[in-house]
């Protein structure tokens, strides 16, 4: 288990008329405790609607400079808004499945957005979170984190892989909502081995910290820590937590 890290590494460099101070950052491949994972761009919130509705060729063009290798932003990972029909920052991403058991996989926009990338770089890294979930799986902590919950996320992966031919890289659990329930990880795991997507993998908390309590359950618990891949921190660099830091992972 690890953290999940898109970093931008940097080295400065002092110029003088007498010659050149640097620093040097070295990048160790057999260190696999910290993986590079790459730089990603995030589509969530309807932030990314009116892209969608632009014109050819500016719409193709801004996809490129998102996606394609060694040009414009050159992204290494794409994250999605899983839609669930609830307002979740600038607007509404509607939900593939409204109604229990009645899925329409064409609707929304993010499916489509990652094709689009995968098609500009066949070794995208796709990557989808909840925000919110229509009524059916509960918009509280009882109702998300229930089998309703599980069946919501399993159909999802099923509806990117039937309607684009792509199997998500990694899944979130809930945007920014702790704490998490470890025994629902586990069992959200074993769903998606069972239905086919054992090769997608679980990053919690997608939080601006993580929880002692459940560096804690990581820590003690080896079948948490098989289940989950990696922990996932928003703003980390902005907003250091006492909770990361007394744990050591800061």
């Amino acid at each position: 288990m690890r953290t999940f890290l898109a970093l931008l590494l940097c080295a400065s460099a002092t110029w003088s008329a007498s010659g050149m101070n640097s620093t040097s950052i070295v990048l160790d491949t057999a260190d696999a405790a910290h993986a590079f994972d790459g730089i990603g761009g995030l589509s969530a919130g309807a932030s990314s609607r009116l892209l969608w509705d632009y014109d050819e060729p500016q719409r193709s063009e801004v996809l490129d400079y998102l996606f394609k290798p060694n040009f414009g932003a050159a992204l290494h990972i794409c994250k999605v808004e899983i839609g669930g029909s609830g307002q979740s920052t600038d607007g509404d991403e509607v939900s593939f499945e409204n109604e229990r058991g009645k899925i329409d996989c064409s609707r929304g926009y993010e499916n489509w957005l990652m094709l689009e990338a995968k098609k500009r770089n066949p070794e995208m890294i796709t990557y989808g979170l909840s925000w919110a979930t229509p009524a059916w799986v509960g918009d509280n902590s009882t109702g998300y984190f229930s089998d309703d919950g599980i069946k919501y996320h399993i159909d999802w992966l099923l509806c990117v892989r039937e309607t684009v031919g792509i199997d998500v890289d990694y899944m979130g659990v809930w945007n920014e909502r702790v704490p998490q329930p470890l025994d629902w990880i586990v069992q959200l795991r074993r769903a998606m081995d069972q239905a086919g997507f054992s090769a997608t993998r679980i990053v919690a908390p997608d939080n601006k910290y993580v929880p002692k309590e459940m560096i804690a359950g990581i820590v003690n618990n080896a079948t948490v820590r098989d289940a989950l891949y990696a922990t996932g921190t928003h703003y980390p660099c902005n907003e250091p937590y006492p909770e990361i830091t007394e744990a050591g992972l800061a």
